[in-house]
């Protein structure tokens, strides 16, 4: 009898999409790994937080390699998907509710068909 060995599954891109007025948008791209979410190079950020954004979030974003744009200069890693889309959106959120796939399903769907 042979086994047959089927190799892992890659994660999906993730994004978070936020528009804000007509034109801009905040758009952050990630992805979930066994060392936790990271949010990939080139992602956007919201300029602004909310009086009552996780401390957290705060304290990532004063270590974060942003440029002036709020654009990430390089991967992020976070612990979880809420800690990042805290990051990206300035305000608390779930983030298993907002990182979506291509197909508009959350990581939260995503995660209940595996």
């Amino acid at each position: 009898m042979i086994a047959t060995v089927l190799a892992p599954t890659p994660e999906p891109l993730l994004s978070l999409i936020l528009k804000q007025g007509k034109k801009e948008k905040i758009v952050a791209q990630g992805k979930q790994t066994n060392e936790g979410f990271v949010i990939i190079k080139g992602s956007n950020i919201k300029s602004s937080t909310v009086k009552s954004v996780p401390t957290k979030a705060l304290k990532d974003r004063e270590r974060a390699n942003l440029d002036d744009n709020f654009v990430l200069l390089e991967d992020m890693l976070f612990n979880s998907p809420s800690s990042a889309a805290s990051f990206v959106t300035g305000y608390a959120i779930n983030g298993k509710d907002a990182w979506k796939d291509e197909h508009g399903r959350s990581l939260n769907e995503i995660e209940k068909l595996e």
